[in-house]
């Protein structure tokens, strides 16, 4: 039998380890990877839910089936004794509850428990690695209704490394009292990650990495750590190139990010980020910024900024 802090203790102990993986010589992380669910967070999340699996012996008398006029003892299927008087077999039943002491099972003998004395069904399995779930070891679940209280129970082990297929910890049972409470205490598992200045949404149910701007709105959704630090780093500007021009009476700022544009040959065949005309008052403000930093351009010169304190305030005002 084991617990949930065994299967803790266990994979705390895998944590830097040496082992072999596929007959190769490996070390285990030592520390949850970026974008995972580390599953000890989890299966603390599960201590409330651990089922305490100690149960005594039920004895009952049933008349044999082949035998007529002999009552026997049951315990479960098993036939502890038999008699030819009802009250007598009864008495005896009465005796061995009464001597019958708390037994302490473990998962698999409390599972047989039940299907002989209370009743339970199967109804479910499934292992986390077919959700491709973002958490740092997988898990694999059995689902269980037992019928007397209408309650799910859910074997759960956690998988220690190497093939998913094999290799993993003991088995704890949970119980809940409805259907879907284990997995909405699983989702209360999801994590945030920050990563320059961007949120990022780590789902425990699938590979799901959704990022967020700093209005809190999704804008994106990738599927690993790598893919998400990649696409942030594609947001960053590391440089603008602002143009002054006149057109129609007008005088106007066009603003290209990440581009260096040096003549009109070249503007032309790249679209640009901003164009604020001078009768809003972002003009005035990105205005304002160039020429307390000497990047204000003359009328139809472009001038590329590298400065990350002025890219960083012009385009404040901007987005």
């Amino acid at each position: 039998m084991a617990n949930i802090q065994e299967l803790i203790n266990d994979i705390k102990s895998l944590q830097g380890a040496n082992v072999r993986i596929f007959g190769q010589a490996t070390t285990l992380e030592s520390e949850v990877q970026k974008g995972e669910i580390d599953i000890i967070d989890v299966l603390e999340k599960f201590k409330p839910f651990e089922k305490e699996m100690i149960v005594f012996s039920s004895f009952t008398v049933e008349e044999d089936e082949e035998k007529e006029g002999i009552y026997n003892v049951m315990c479960g299927n098993d036939i502890i004794e038999s008699f030819d008087d009802e009250r007598e077999a009864d008495e005896r039943a009465e005796e061995l509850q009464m001597e019958s002491e708390e037994q302490t099972l473990d998962v698999d003998e409390y599972i047989q428990f039940l299907e002989s004395y209370t009743g339970i069904k199967e109804i479910g399995g499934d292992n986390s690695y077919n959700w491709s779930a973002n958490l740092s070891h997988h898990i694999n679940i059995t689902t269980y209704k037992d019928l007397s209280t209408n309650h799910e129970l859910v074997e759960l082990k956690v998988h220690r490394y190497g093939d998913v297929r094999g290799n993993y910890t003991d088995t704890c049972l949970l119980e809940f009292t409805y259907g879907e409470q284990f997995l909405e205490t699983l989702i209360e598992c999801e994590k945030e990650e920050e990563y320059k200045g961007y949120t990022v949404r780590i789902s425990v149910t699938s590979q799901d990495m959704e990022i967020l701007d700093n209005s809190y709105e999704p804008i994106e959704t990738k599927y690993c750590w790598e893919d998400v630090t990649e696409y942030i780093d594609s947001l960053e500007t590391e440089c603008i190139t602002v143009q002054l021009s006149e057109q129609e009476g007008y005088t106007a700022f066009t603003i290209w990010k990440n581009e260096e544009i040096l003549e009109d040959a070249q503007a032309h065949k790249i679209g640009c980020n901003f164009y604020v005309w001078n009768n809003r008052m972002d003009f005035e403000n990105v205005k304002d910024v160039l020429e307390e930093h000497g990047f204000m351009p003359e009328m139809n010169e472009y001038v590329q900024i590298g400065d990350e304190t002025v890219i960083e305030e012009v385009l404040e005002i901007l987005e």
